[in-house]
């Protein structure tokens, strides 16, 4: 698939606001940031920055929807999957690295008090802005309710709300810097299980808090009757909130293995979105050849 078709898809994938509210995140962004220069605003600077990740996210999730449709007809399947994840990677690598250098500055501009406000109009743009996301175009199912969630996308705004405040009615110059450490600290700690989960796709390991749950669920497919041992075993993320697993199975000769399969599935139904098994039955002859391979205990003299 060329870039032409490509975006084609992406377009028809993702409504007709797509390309409007990319823009205007990106605008915005961008002039939040040319103000924070200019007036030497920590918090609008970060503000023009996690904007700017907001919309690079958006675009993101839109690439990953377009490629999902065609991901079946796919030679390799997964490589489009790893693309999104990779893209997401970097786009969180982008916001730490300029949220340490953020924290950096900001505490270098600790004792200057010649800061002007920032940009009010520029400010409410960037709450209005997060509160149509979560609204109106990040749709899903979700565990939080809605007004959590707009909360947590807008509260780098609120901040620099709350700092415009004090820097414009109290002339406390230092709020400034001091709301856009708190910034930089949170949208890390924000970003960073994003990043952990994405790492963990990339370099394709299972996620590490559900290897004892996995061990458990191998412990009780292996008391299925029939069951000699489960080996090979082999789990990875395809991308965040999603695991594959395959393994081997050894069992007993003259054992139907079409009934033992939805059992031995089982207990992994819920922590694998996929699980491949490769069945070996382990007949009496081979059992009697590895027997004679064991070397003769030697008589007591």
């Amino acid at each position: 698939m060329g870039v032409q078709e490509g975006l084609k898809l992406v377009m028809a994938t993702s409504g007709k606001g797509f390309l409007a509210f990319t823009v205007l995140c990106f605008v915005v962004a961008v002039a939040t940031m040319l103000d924070g220069l200019k007036k030497e605003s920590t918090m609008a600077l970060l503000g023009g920055v996690y904007l700017m990740h907001c919309g690079f996210e958006y675009l993101i999730s839109c690439i990953g929807n377009a490629a999902a449709m065609v991901q079946s007809t796919s030679k390799q399947p997964f490589a489009l999957t790893r693309l999104e994840v990779l893209l997401t990677y970097a786009n969180g690598c982008v916001l730490i690295f300029f949220c340490l250098s953020m924290f950096v500055e900001g505490s270098e501009r600790l004792l200057d008090n010649h800061q002007t406000p920032q940009s009010v109009i520029l400010i409410l743009l960037q709450l209005a802005l997060h509160a149509i996301y979560e609204t109106a175009i990040n749709k899903g199912m979700y565990l939080r309710p809605l007004s959590a969630r707009i909360l947590s996308r807008c509260l780098v705004g609120i901040m620099s709300l709350v700092s415009w405040l004090f820097v414009e009615v109290f002339q406390w110059y230092k709020m400034d810097v001091g709301m856009g450490l708190m910034a930089a600290v949170m949208c890390t700690w924000m970003v960073w299980p994003e990043q952990r989960r994405c790492a963990e796709v990339l370099l394709q390991k299972a996620p590490g808090g559900l290897r004892g749950a996995l061990d458990k669920a191998v412990k009780e497919a292996e008391t299925t009757d029939g069951v000699l041992e489960i080996c090979d075993q082999r789990y990875w993320s395809i991308r965040p909130g999603e695991v594959i697993g395959t393994f081997k199975v050894r069992t007993r000769e003259g054992y139907d293995i079409t009934s033992m399969d939805p059992t031995i599935k089982s207990p992994f139904s819920c922590l694998l979105t996929s699980l491949t098994v490769q069945y070996e039955s382990e007949t009496v002859s081979s059992i009697r050849q590895d027997l004679s391979l064991l070397a003769p205990i030697p008589p007591i003299p």
